[in-house]
């Protein structure tokens, strides 16, 4: 299956991600989709399954050096397979129902963030022509040069940006 359909954006970054390497190994940047789909055909027919592509997020943050910032917020989701019937109050056993309603009973979910959370600035400043992964993807602490972080209780806007962080995080866990 190929992945290209090609947008208006020739020169917006895109990154081409190994999906089961963490720690930012097994990614490329690209200037371009063109370009990433280019990479991703290069690719052993064999592992490009293996291999997912992300348009850069707009409006990236960045610090007071004009590097590219990252939070890295812990999220705990919970979640039960069944709600309760609503005419029962009973759970359904084996996805039956007692009350043998049409209706599907959706599970309930939970998420709890924490908030301490871990800032990340990656080694250089952000270039969006550059396609140097020290610019945009090698942000891991510990593992690459420069790369420097704190915690979330030490960053200055922190109480102010906590409530738009939840709000997003709740629109992206948010049933569809």
């Amino acid at each position: 299956r190929h992945m290209c359909s090609l947008d208006q954006d020739d020169h917006a970054l895109w990154f081409l991600k190994h999906a089961r390497l963490d720690r930012n190994e097994g990614v490329t940047v690209h200037i371009g989709q063109e370009a990433c789909c280019e990479a991703w055909a290069c690719l052993p027919e064999d592992d490009r399954g293996e291999y997912i592509a992300q348009r850069e997020v707009p409006r990236v943050l960045l610090d007071v050096h004009g590097r590219k910032f990252t939070l890295r917020i812990y999220v705990l989701l919970i979640a039960t397979p069944f709600a309760p019937c609503e005419s029962s109050g009973s759970i359904p056993c084996s996805g039956g129902c007692e009350c043998n309603s049409s209706r599907s009973h959706l599970g309930a979910a939970w998420a709890l963030a924490r908030r301490e959370f871990v800032c990340r600035s990656h080694p250089h400043a952000y270039d969006p022509s550059d396609p140097d992964p020290g610019r945009h993807v090698h942000s891991t602490l510990g593992k690459f040069e420069g790369v420097s972080g704190s915690l979330g209780s030490e960053w200055a806007l922190r109480d102010q940006v906590w409530p738009t962080l939840c709000r997003m995080l709740a629109d992206c866990l948010a049933p569809v």
